[in-house]
């Protein structure tokens, strides 16, 4: 199963997270930690696999779409980077989805530079060569 996101309004995610609570039977806000984690303090085996997908937590420029393929452990990412932004992309990376250090693929091959911020967030620097704002892609595979 391929999730795949644009991004969209606020209205617009507010319905999503209102359907996706009356899908996983959550409460009505998902920040309540007492419907996320069972007595042992372990997030619920059901709603693990949920919400342990990676995503994109800053993207310096305009964000066109975003996806994960579950079988195969794909992540992608596709954006303008803008230059003149002076903060790294970020993507989180759950240990769970990605045990080992995952395999990047950046193009244009030389618009971002890796650097890996901790074990669970892929931070990527607009590269200095890069004058004007830019189309990039981002595949990462476990």
């Amino acid at each position: 199963m391929c999730l795949s996101y644009a991004l969209v309004n606020f209205s617009d995610t507010f319905k999503n997270r209102h359907t996706d609570n009356v899908r996983l039977n959550t409460a009505g806000v998902l920040t309540a930690y007492e419907d996320l984690y069972n007595d042992s303090g372990k997030l619920k085996p059901e709603l693990q696999k949920h919400y342990s997908r990676p995503y994109p937590a800053v993207v310096p420029g305009k964000a066109y779409s975003y996806g994960f393929e579950e079988q195969s452990g794909t992540f992608t990412l596709r954006f303008r980077s803008d230059p003149n932004i002076d903060t790294p992309t970020k993507i989180i990376l759950p240990p769970s989805t990605f045990p080992n250090k995952p395999f990047v693929v950046i193009e244009p091959r030389d618009s971002l530079e890796k650097y890996q911020r901790d074990e669970r967030t892929l931070a990527l620097f607009t590269s200095k060569s890069l004058q004007s704002p830019t189309d990039v892609n981002i595949t990462i595979k476990r």
